[in-house]
């Protein structure tokens, strides 16, 4: 993952939804496709200064790559800060 400009490792724990665009309803879902939108859990192999992208849009956002080619296959937009 990159957050800023710096490098870490990180996984998604669990999918929690994903949005219907639609109607803009969430649904329980176990895996996103390719240009969904969801909500998910994400850890971090080390803590991170992060605060929500609704306050912060720098510190409130983080790409995710894939480490086997190195290819953006996502973006995380921060809802809540627990730090």
């Amino acid at each position: 993952m990159r957050h800023g400009n710096r490098w870490l490792q990180g996984r998604i724990t669990a999918i929690e939804s994903r949005l219907d665009i639609t109607t803009l309803a969430a649904h329980a879902a176990v895996a996103l496709a390719v240009n969904d939108i969801g909500e998910v859990v994400v850890e971090t192999q080390q803590p991170l200064p992060i605060e929500s992208f609704a306050s912060d849009r720098v510190a409130g956002a983080l790409l995710v790559v894939d480490p086997a080619t190195n290819r953006t296959s996502g973006t995380l937009l921060v809802s809540e800060s627990l730090g």
